[in-house]
C-alpha cells in the first residue's frame, strides 16, 4: 500500500526488464508493421499501442510500438511470449525487413507518478522532458546521467510516467542514477 500511495502521490520506480523488446529495421519495416499490427504505426519519435491479430481476428499480442525516428522501430510486449512472437513474426516475414529479439540486450525502468518528470529532469542533461516538449506517447534518445537511453513518455500505471531503456550493461548504473535522484521526492 505504501508503494502504491508514494507512486500515486509522488514517484515510484519499477524495473521493466521483464518486457520483451523486438527491433524492426529495413527499408520495408514500416510497411511490414502496418501489415502485422492492428493499429496505426506511430510517426517519428512517437509511441502507439499495437495489438496484433490473426486473419481470423484472434489476439496474437498486446504490444507497444516505438518509432525512434531513424528507421528503427521497437515492439515491446510480454517477455514470456518471446519465442512465440518471434515464430509469429517469422511466419509473416517479408523481404526488406529484419526483426531481432533484443530482450537480452536492453533493460530498463519505469518512472511513474506526478513527480516522475521532476526526477527525470534532475538527471537529463540534453533534453527537455516537460509535457509541452515531450508529450504523452513520445519517444527519443537522451542522456540520463552518464547513460545513453531510449526514453518513452508513457506509463503502465495510468499516472505520468517514463520508460527508460538502456543496454543491459548500464542497467545497474541507471538504477543508481534514478534512485539517487528520486530520494528528494520520496521515491
Amino acid at each position: 500500500g505504501l508503494e502504491c500511495r508514494r507512486t500515486r502521490e509522488g514517484v515510484g520506480l519499477l524495473d521493466i526488464s521483464g518486457f520483451a523488446r523486438y527491433e524492426v529495421t529495413g527499408p520495408k519495416a514500416r510497411d511490414w508493421l502496418d501489415y502485422v499490427m492492428a493499429s496505426r504505426i506511430p510517426g517519428s519519435f512517437r509511441v502507439a499501442l499495437a495489438p496484433m491479430i490473426s486473419p481470423s481476428g484472434k489476439l496474437k499480442g498486446d504490444l507497444t510500438a516505438f518509432n525512434w525516428g531513424d528507421g528503427t522501430f521497437w515492439i515491446m510486449g510480454s517477455y514470456y511470449l518471446r519465442e512465440w512472437h518471434m515464430r509469429w513474426f517469422g511466419s509473416l516475414m517479408r523481404e526488406g525487413v529484419v526483426v531481432r529479439d533484443i530482450s537480452e540486450e536492453w533493460a530498463g525502468f519505469s518512472l511513474a507518478g506526478p513527480r516522475s518528470g521532476d526526477v527525470l529532469t534532475k538527471v537529463v542533461s540534453n533534453a527537455d522532458v516537460s509535457g509541452s516538449a515531450f508529450p504523452f506517447m513520445s519517444c527519443r534518445g537522451m542522456d540520463v546521467g552518464i547513460t545513453r537511453a531510449k526514453v518513452g513518455r508513457l506509463s503502465v500505471t495510468g499516472e505520468l510516467g517514463f520508460e527508460i531503456n538502456v543496454p543491459v550493461t548500464e542497467h545497474v548504473t541507471l538504477y543508481r542514477i534514478l534512485k539517487k535522484a528520486g530520494e528528494a521526492f520520496g521515491m
